[in-house]
């Protein structure tokens, strides 16, 4: 089962953790493996612009130590009180709920901010009954693909419109393709004789 979203958001974050990879190794490409958990510390504990908190304090109710903070110290480590850590993490415990349900608004607000300005940079494609269209070879796999394949193929016609920017195609020859397609897959040609395919 194909989850787009999910898989967008796994390569954002894999992409993060290569460029931070790649940045400490310089020149020393085969040893990755030795900076992994330093760049896997930084990642969990930088707090993300989508939701101003960082995936550690929303898994674990608590702000993450450092490993440099144990060996440098720092206030945290100098003043340590067990009882009184005890007590704060069960009210950490507490809060987290809420903390959790803030970071979901959060997120969802500048998911919305940032929906608002890619709408205002899309131009929106409308066809009437009769264009000649050419179809995205990536939408449709009517050709092989590849770095050399086609990437539009066709020309059809628009038959008929539909609501939300979809149509019905058929091809030149009359014969209708199935399913309704989505403007953003198809590219308004004039009406070339005998053309197949474009890239």
């Amino acid at each position: 089962m194909a989850h787009p979203h999910a898989h967008g958001q796994i390569e954002v974050s894999n992409q993060t953790l290569v460029n931070e990879i790649k940045k400490r190794l310089g020149k020393a490409k085969g040893n990755w493996t030795d900076e992994l958990s330093g760049v896997l510390c930084s990642y969990r504990t930088t707090p993300r612009t989508s939701r101003s908190e960082n995936p550690s304090n929303l898994a674990y109710s608590a702000e993450a130590m450092l490993p440099a903070e144990l060996v440098i110290g720092s206030i945290r480590t100098t003043h340590f009180q067990c009882q009184e850590n005890e007590k704060d993490l069960r009210q950490n415990l507490d809060l987290l709920e809420e903390r959790r349900e803030r970071s979901s608004m959060r997120q969802a607000a500048y998911k919305n901010v940032v929906e608002g300005y890619y709408n205002q940079q899309v131009k929106e494609k409308a066809f009437r009954v009769g264009d000649h269209v050419l179809r995205q070879n990536e939408a449709s796999q009517a050709q092989p693909r590849g770095k050399l394949g086609a990437v539009r193929e066709g020309p059809y016609k628009v038959v008929e419109v539909h609501r939300n920017g979809t149509y019905s195609l058929e091809k030149i020859e009359g014969r209708t393709i199935p399913r309704t397609w989505n403007a953003r897959h198809l590219k308004k040609i004039p009406f070339l004789e005998g053309v197949s395919s474009h890239r």
